[in-house]
């Protein structure tokens, strides 16, 4: 499991530690990209705030993707409807921010 630091007041929501029933902050979904310079490859950025867990559906048929910043080449040019969802440890809030993407 990735160690990833905890800025949340008391142990996470729902976990077994949480006996003081403090409802943290819901995961907020929010991304950029940036295309490399040969306009292959497209650059996602995870701007998400308290998330610990990603899942990126890039709308080409491909494999999600699980990573916080993933890099994606998509299969031709054109216009992709990307879907970036976030989670936070011991909670079941799916936000989840979608994009269209353009590629050169």
């Amino acid at each position: 499991m990735p160690n990833y630091p905890y800025y949340g007041l008391g142990p996470w929501d729902g976990s077994p530690c949480d006996t003081l029933n403090i409802d943290n902050p819901i995961p907020e979904a929010a991304f950029e990209y940036t295309h490399d310079i040969a306009g292959t490859a497209v650059d996602f950025f995870d701007a998400s705030h308290y998330a610990y867990e990603w899942s990126w559906d890039f709308g080409d048929g491909s494999a999600t993707a699980t990573e916080q910043h993933p890099v994606h080449t998509f299969p031709t040019s054109g216009t992709y409807q990307v879907r970036h969802e976030v989670l936070r440890n011991y909670t079941h809030h799916l936000p989840e921010k979608r994009k269209r993407v353009y590629k050169l």
